[in-house]
């Protein structure tokens, strides 16, 4: 898949129309307490729109494992609105969403671990949002040495 462009948030990157942000902090988390009704800057609070690109990511690698040929089903929420809350069954269903990825793909060494608990904090987002990234990133190194028709001749003169 050709890459169109990058944008920077943080060290959040996105390629195309995938997006991530794994570079929270400890200090975006209190300035978002501070600063509650600054949404569009604060990734330090989890929101609808994070929940949005999150469960549309997993779709997204989803599909594009689909296509060449894993096996993998998730099933995804991306109509979170402002009045949605997170309740531990939605979590548990994407944070099993992002293992069912991992264990189809491949789990890079030092990825961080999806931690099952009652909470959803800062370090969790970061871990979900780093793991799909990197399943996004192997994708794209592995299409690009896909052999096209054509393109391997053995033997050829």
């Amino acid at each position: 898949m050709a890459k169109y462009g990058t944008f920077k948030y943080g060290s959040g990157v996105k390629y195309w129309a995938f997006a991530c942000i794994t570079d929270r902090t400890l200090a975006d988390v209190r300035y978002a307490d501070a600063y509650p009704g600054n949404a569009a800057v604060n990734k330090g609070a989890l929101n609808y729109p994070d929940l949005n690109r999150i469960e549309s990511n997993c779709s997204y690698v989803a599909g594009q494992l689909r296509s060449y040929g894993y096996n993998v089903e998730v099933v995804v929420k991306t109509d979170w609105a402002m009045t949605d809350f997170p309740y531990r069954p939605q979590i548990d269903r994407i944070w099993s969403n992002v293992d069912a990825l991992l264990d189809t793909f491949h789990r890079l060494p030092g990825s961080p671990d999806i931690r099952y608990w009652d909470s959803l904090n800062w370090q969790d987002a970061n871990s979900l949002e780093q793991n799909l990234l990197n399943i996004y990133n192997l994708l794209q190194r592995m299409a690009v040495v896909f052999l096209r028709c054509g393109d391997a001749h053995g033997g050829d003169r």
